[in-house]
């Protein structure tokens, strides 16, 4: 390969410039704790009352999907005497992905709530993996410094014929060895460019932690968004139970229809309590890769609903060669196995040894000065083996680079395909699975209350509308995933471990005593 195209490789692959040192213990932030989820009676009526008042303020119009209200599970000749719910102003907010009311001011909070920036300013401070790779940038940074230090002088007596009187000598001398070929200024150029990439190994971390946080977050939305949805839904069925007990005592319904109720009400209770163990497991392994222990349960304040706008994967890879920290650490590695190359190349150049000394000679009465100066003769060892090394380690730097940038295409390529699958899962249950299971539900609805339709069908629309709003959370939480894990430079993972920086001190050893 030509200098020149190292040289101008060298140029383009300089990166951060700055330094980084490893920040002391922060301070302890404490964590809102937070009561069980489950909510109360008094929760309850205050989401009845906002969804009341949103109602009346809104003309009313019936061909309106989210003005659909489940009608009684009783007889079309006794609707006033009660029957089976419809879903609650909670269950259709969970179904759209709406963030849950905020309490009236003036009231005690039910539940704190933790927000995204909340999370990820936690995970900033605690999390050990960044910890671990800015003390590596400290490590290295340290390196720098010492392998650039000038050796030290060393000084001396020396005494001579001290056993014969009146001839004895005394000189006391000083010696220097002098660094020749700029070896001390090309370590630090090498360290410099190590410091350069764990930096970049600094900001690897940041995102990898972010990413994490961020789908872990959406995740544990999601399980808090579906036990919301189970909760309010097992209300509906309770009520749907004791309807369908009343229409049997008042010889208007039928043993079936009772049973069948109660098996939907012991199926969306085992979906309940599955959600309430998937929320507990999903808020655990969010405050894990927090960095901090988890207390006690809580809940989170967001939403799952983004824009499903597409994306042009060819520019958003040219981009992604621009800006992911991998490829500028791979070609800060690069930068620094061409200047070691350059640096082993000025190793054979001798250093010089200077001394000066200067005495008393008794014999004589007089004065003396001497002085030496001395260097190696580079004729059996020209430093030949480790500029092959450095070549060679310069040549696979060059090829980590190129490899990265290849895996990255290949994880972009896979990214891309789950947010497009995930987007056209939101985009077909927004617009159409879950309004029309709403819509089935109201005509079926009007259709039992117009006796054309039995008490079973109701319950079978009624668990069909269930179960396309649990999944459009599910198609929610992964399109929200996808997109942070691309929005994130395609870095996760969090919690592993950093890349230490594999150099010493030892240039400054072969610089002094190499010869």
């Amino acid at each position: 390969m030509k200098t020149q195209n190292t040289a101008a490789l060298t140029l383009a692959c300089l990166g951060l410039a700055g330094s980084f040192g490893c920040q002391a213990t922060p301070r302890s932030t404490a964590l809102p704790t937070a009561s069980h989820f489950r909510p109360s009676a008094v929760e309850t009526s205050e989401r009845s009352a906002v969804a009341r008042k949103k109602k009346e303020a809104a003309p009313v119009r019936s061909e309106d999907p989210a003005q659909i209200e489940l009608a009684s599970a009783e007889t079309p000749a006794a609707e006033s005497k009660g029957g089976a719910p419809g879903p609650t102003p909670a269950v259709k907010q969970a179904a759209e992905g709406a963030e849950v009311p905020k309490e009236p001011k003036g009231s005690e909070p039910l539940v704190e709530v933790l927000s995204l920036p909340d999370l990820e300013r936690f995970a900033l401070e605690h999390n050990p993996a960044i910890r671990q790779a800015a003390a590596a940038v400290s490590k290295a940074v340290g390196f720098r410094e010492q392998v650039g230090r000038y050796p030290n002088p060393m000084g001396g007596y020396n005494g001579t014929q001290l056993a014969d009187q009146g001839t004895d000598q005394h000189v006391g001398f000083i010696e220097q060895e002098i660094v020749l070929g700029g070896k001390l200024k090309r370590n630090r150029l090498v360290l410099e460019q190590e410091v350069q990439a764990q930096l970049w190994q600094v900001e690897m971390t940041r995102l990898r932690v972010l990413t994490d946080i961020r789908v872990r977050f959406y995740e544990t939305l999601a399980a808090q968004q579906r036990l919301n949805l189970a909760v309010d839904f097992e209300g509906v069925t309770r009520k749907g139970v004791d309807a369908a007990q009343k229409r049997l005592d008042a010889l208007e319904g039928s043993r079936p229809e009772l049973l069948q109720a109660k098996i939907q009400q012991s199926e969306v209770e085992l979906v309940r309590q599955k959600a309430e163990i998937a929320f507990r497991a999903a808020w655990n392994s969010l405050f894990a890769t927090v960095g901090m222990p988890c207390l006690n349960d809580g809940a989170l304040a967001g939403s799952l609903e983004m824009p499903t706008e597409p994306r042009d994967w060819e520019e958003l890879y040219a981009q992604l060669i621009e800006v992911s920290p991998e490829v500028r650490m791979a070609c800060s590695r690069v930068a620094r196995a061409q200047a070691n190359l350059d640096r082993q190349q000025v190793q054979p150049i001798p250093n010089l040894s200077v001394m000066v000394a200067g005495g008393y000679d008794n014999g004589t009465g007089s004065n003396m000065v001497n002085t030496q100066v001395g260097l190696p003769i580079p004729i059996f060892n020209r430093n030949d083996g480790n500029t092959s090394a450095a070549w060679a380690e310069y040549c696979r730097a060059t090829q980590e680079m190129q490899r990265i940038k290849l895996d990255l295409r290949t994880r972009l390529l896979q990214a891309g395909r789950e947010y497009d699958s995930a987007a056209v899962q939101v985009d077909r249950y927004q617009s159409e699975i879950v309004p029309n299971a709403r819509e089935a539900l109201d005509l079926s609805e009007q259709a039992y209350r117009a006796g054309e339709f039995e008490f079973l069908q109701v319950l079978i629309v009624r668990r069909t509308y269930f179960d396309s709003s649990i999944l459009l959370i599910d198609a929610r939480t992964g399109f929200a995933q996808a997109n942070a894990l691309v929005d994130g430079l395609l870095l996760s993972d969090g919690l592993s471990q950093s890349t230490d920086t594999d150099v010493d001190d030892g240039l400054r050893g072969q610089t002094l005593g190499g010869q």
